[in-house]
């Protein structure tokens, strides 16, 4: 039996707003909104990430510069490259014995101006899975075919879809754990940009491996792709891998099971444009609602929803 995800977030959890006089007021409460949602911790923590060296040519000799190159976040990439394209197509594919689980996203992301962005993405049939845009403040999502919705921001939520749509070259490279090795294949250019080529290689070492934050060993089997990095910033911007890793059974008299993985993407720089979205759905009003509707009881004021009492 094949079944088919609907969301590559199903893949990963398999694994597991100028200053002016006289406003004083507005600039505290401005600081206070950031500080609530977290934006300038955000904020300089990405910087700091952003303005730290990396030697594109190392990735092969360090361990520690491959894995800070391939667990790269996006909003850490658009600071190093700023406004991008990203086009990417990542396949999980899970069976043991007669069954299968196939998890497929075709993803878009756009960055424009003032932080906004548009994710689109699509199952391997063309059909859309879900699609967010942030613009002016504002969230909009539509999850599978329909109109975008607009719905309100909790903490962080409209930065997730970006690093969820970008998260495969992390998750996918870290399965193999000390296993994932780089060799140096020489330079190229992707959309105009000067890089580092390398090979994806399987290395010398034990056959069960485990990666932090993931559950369960894994056998690697195959490894093969590769991925260019920008010489100028360290980022990574084009890539393609396919790998199979064995899965042990929970029981002895039980069949291992096969994961195969399949990552293409490349990343283009862009115009800064304000990213703005199509036909929406507004956000949906409710009608008022009386608080306080035995308030006749005791003769004081009443809306009309409620029968008798004094008006005023």
């Amino acid at each position: 039996m094949r079944r088919y995800g609907t969301r590559l977030l199903t893949l990963t959890a398999l694994i597991a707003l100028p200053a002016c006089g006289g406003c004083e007021a507005d600039d505290g409460m401005d600081q206070e909104r950031q500080r609530l949602w977290g934006r300038d911790k955000v904020t300089a923590e990405i910087e700091a990430k952003a303005a730290e060296k990396i030697d594109a040519q190392a990735l092969d000799a360090r361990p520690d510069v491959k894995n800070r190159v391939l667990g790269m976040g996006f909003r850490e990439l658009v600071a190093r490259l700023g406004f991008v394209e990203y086009r990417g197509k990542a396949t999980f594919d899970l069976g043991r014995n007669k069954n299968q689980l196939a998890v497929v996203e075709d993803s878009l992301i756009e960055h424009g101006l003032h932080g906004s962005y548009r994710v689109l993405q699509k199952d391997g049939d063309g059909s859309v899975l879900r699609e967010t845009v942030f613009t002016n403040g504002v969230y909009y999502v539509r999850n599978g075919p329909g109109k975008l919705r607009v719905q309100g921001v909790r903490q962080n939520e409209h930065t997730i879809s970006t690093e969820q749509a970008f998260e495969p070259l992390a998750t996918f490279t870290r399965y193999y754990g000390p296993r994932l090795g780089l060799a140096k294949a020489g330079t190229g250019t992707v959309e105009g940009r000067n890089a580092v080529r390398y090979d994806f290689v399987l290395l010398e070492g034990s056959d069960l491996v485990e990666a932090p934050g993931m559950k369960g060993k894994k056998k690697p089997v195959s490894l093969k792709g590769e991925v260019y990095v920008d010489e100028a910033t360290g980022a990574p911007l084009k890539a393609s891998l396919k790998g199979q890793l064995d899965i042990p059974p929970p029981k002895e008299d039980q069949k291992w099971g096969q994961l195969k993985l399949d990552l293409s993407f490349v990343i283009r720089t862009r115009e800064g444009t304000e990213i703005k979205p199509g036909e929406f759905v507004p956000t949906i009003k409710r009608h008022p609602v009386d608080l306080n509707p035995t308030a006749f009881l005791d003769g004081g004021t009443r809306t009309s929803t409620v029968i008798g009492g004094k008006k005023h």
